[in-house]
């Protein structure tokens, strides 16, 4: 799947999840900007972030606008990237490349650009692509305690 900035659209899963896993690979343009949204509401964030030593809260792996990833785990764009995520409740986990770029942390609201409801609610798994240019591939979920 690609996007680009003239025409490009956020893509969501039909189904609605609250506790799952899910693996993901993404790659972008230099400078690219786009968004995994879990349950439709928590933004991890897709940045072209390499080379980057100081890291925020806007940078890949983030929890936009909460938490800035713990590692710059980034590889330079046009390269694929790969996320495991792990959301279970209220706790987040997330690998970038293999690399912990969120430890357990605690989602007590959402982020910007959020579907309507509440943070802990079930919803979809939301691809962000209005940024500009990116790729996704091999989206893989596994819902948990079912």
């Amino acid at each position: 799947m690609a996007n680009d900035a003239d025409n490009g659209r956020d893509l969501a899963t039909k189904a609605n999840f609250k506790d799952f896993e899910l693996e993901i690979e993404y790659k972008t343009v230099p400078g690219g900007n786009s968004g995994v949204y879990l349950r439709g509401r928590v933004e991890v964030q897709v940045l072209d972030s390499y080379g980057r030593e100081e890291l925020d809260m806007s940078d890949s792996g983030s929890v936009y606008g909460q938490y800035a990833p713990l590692v710059n785990a980034s590889l330079p764009p046009g390269e694929w990237h790969r996320f495991y995520i792990r959301y279970e409740g209220d706790r987040l986990t997330v690998k970038l490349n293999d690399q912990l770029v969120q430890d357990n942390v605690r989602v007590a609201s959402v982020t910007g650009g959020a579907l309507a409801g509440g943070v802990n609610a079930p919803g979809p798994i939301m691809l962000q692509g209005d940024h500009g240019k990116v790729w996704y591939r091999n989206p893989r979920i596994r819902p948990l305690g079912q």
